[in-house]
């Protein structure tokens, strides 16, 4: 760079710092995706949940009144949930009511929890060397519950 450019340069990335919005940006980097994942109850190692992620329309979304579905608020996307565990052979099944956004702090990753004091925590990317795409704290059922790629769906 020629040097009689820097002192140019460096007026106009300071000009363009200090003329920048001073809103937050939307910095949360964790998002919803579809899939079938299964995890563990890392309080009861002997149970395993399985969890259906299904991008559905905003119809659908709007006629589920909230139940069982989730608009994700990092991309513009809507999504279906269906949650069940297994223990002793026994089908468990789990609804999720009304999922919001637990926090408007943009900077922060996104968690979201409903009705019944679950927490949802999506997909993080900068994690993804570990594969843990979902966790899900079922606070009233005493289960916390790490979400992997359930492999046996696309073997």
């Amino acid at each position: 760079m020629n040097c009689k450019k820097l002192p140019i340069t460096i007026l106009l990335l300071l000009l363009t710092l200090t003329t920048t919005s001073c809103e937050p940006n939307n910095w949360r980097i964790n998002y919803l995706i579809p899939g079938y994942f299964i995890g563990v109850n890392t309080y009861n190692e002997e149970e395993t949940f399985y969890l259906t992620v299904k991008e559905i329309t905003l119809e659908e979304y709007k006629n589920a009144n909230g139940n069982n579905v989730i608009e994700d608020d990092v991309r513009p996307n809507y999504f279906s949930l269906k949650l069940y565990s297994i223990l002793n052979n026994e089908r468990i099944d789990f609804n999720f009511n009304n999922l919001k956004p637990y926090s408007e702090d943009v900077t922060n990753l996104i968690d979201y929890i409903d009705d019944y004091d679950t927490w949802l925590t999506p997909y993080n990317p900068l994690i993804e060397t570990d594969k843990r795409f979902y966790t899900i704290h079922l606070v009233k059922y005493n289960a916390y519950i790490y979400f992997h790629i359930d492999q046996s769906k696309y073997s």
